[in-house]
């Protein structure tokens, strides 16, 4: 990736492009960690934990439109997983991959979000404190695409 950025000519780009390269190459640098991938984050633009929402880089869930994020979140997570799988796959294919000890604690990572009780998985864990503005009629139909979604993705 950095290697592709670094191929485009300055002369080619709007300074804004520019800058959004070198933004874009500067974090691509500096943001894979033992938390990038499956195991770590989930599809969305702050990197929730797929195990939970992590305070200060999630949603805060005040609104139905919230978790409605979530819920969208949650059906892409399938795609976001093959996505890994491939990026994983490349990333061996180059040599490029996390160490051993990171990646032999990912599957019982990945075990404990299988649940039988949708209810019971950590991806709904905000829908158990939906905010009493939401009217009770929302709740459930947020509640019920929630526990739908944690079943079929």
């Amino acid at each position: 990736m950095l290697e592709s950025l670094a191929g485009i000519p300055d002369d080619t780009l709007a300074a804004d492009d520019r800058l959004n390269r070198d933004l874009f190459a500067r974090q691509y640098r500096v943001s894979w960690t033992h938390m990038s991938g499956a195991s770590g984050s989930c599809p969305s633009p702050s990197g929730a934990a797929c195990s939970r929402p992590r305070a200060g880089r999630d949603p805060p869930f005040a609104t139905a439109r919230d978790f409605e994020l979530w819920i969208a979140r949650l059906n892409g997570l399938d795609t976001y997983v093959d996505q890994t799988i491939d990026l994983m796959r490349d990333g061996m294919r180059r040599g490029l991959v996390q160490p051993r000890i990171i990646m032999e604690r990912v599957p019982a990572q990945i075990a404990k979000q299988v649940v039988t009780d949708p209810t019971a998985s950590p991806f709904y864990a905000p829908f158990d404190q939906m905010p009493a503005s939401i009217p009770a009629a929302e709740q459930e139909r947020l509640a019920r695409a929630a526990r739908q979604a944690i079943e079929q993705e």
